[in-house]
């Protein structure tokens, strides 16, 4: 992290612990969370870091530096949305995107518009299931072979198991969706009756 991160930074000091990179991230915005939260979701994310490199030439630092499969390595600058009419800070940005580029990386700018409400509020409910529950083995199995045999709700997966047995169910289940071992419709919102297919 080139720029530290303190309590006299421009934005709020939060700590992000990302399931990915298994340690903690750097945020100075719930903007900045917000946008770590979906680099965990995203599978073509192989590594990120905050506050990566500074630029000399203009002196500026990105927000982060993603690094995609096969390779690729993107600068993102995390903005809201509405900042961006602003022409101080759009020709910053466009110093910034030149200078970038023409060292061969892309420069991309994230804004609270990338995401839903509803798909940031499921991120934010299944990143609850980040670890792996206990019984995840035994569970996860059966649970596979019930989707391959179309009982694809977790109310109708719950009804497979013997009623001790729900609450170690459900957790599995919704990590399994966070895993993305199974798939649900992330722009609706979750629910026990959601339908799920296989990942």
């Amino acid at each position: 992290m080139i720029r530290k991160i303190g309590i006299k930074s421009r934005g709020i000091r939060a700590r992000f612990y990302s399931a990915k990179m298994k340690r903690i991230v750097w945020c100075e915005s719930e903007l900045e969370m917000n946008f770590c939260l979906s680099l965990e979701f995203d599978r073509e994310v192989e590594s990120y870091r905050e506050q990566p490199e500074r630029f000399e030439l203009i002196n500026y630092v990105p927000d982060f530096l993603v690094e995609y499969r096969g390779a690729k390595k993107v600068f993102y600058e995390v903005k809201p949305n509405k900042l961006l009419c602003n022409p101080h800070i759009l020709k910053r940005l466009e110093e910034a995107e030149k200078i970038i580029t023409s060292k061969g990386y892309e420069f991309r700018i994230w804004t609270d518009k990338a995401l839903s409400d509803t798909r940031l509020t499921n991120y934010k409910f299944l990143y609850r299931f980040q670890k792996k529950p206990n019984r995840y083995k035994d569970i996860s199995v059966k649970v596979l072979n019930l989707i391959r045999n179309d009982i694809d709700t977790l109310n109708e997966i719950i009804k497979e198991f013997p009623k001790e047995e729900a609450p170690h169910v459900i957790p599995v289940v919704w990590h399994m969706v966070f895993a993305g071992m199974l798939i649900a419709d992330l722009e609706k919102p979750l629910t026990n009756g959601s339908k799920l297919c296989l990942g």
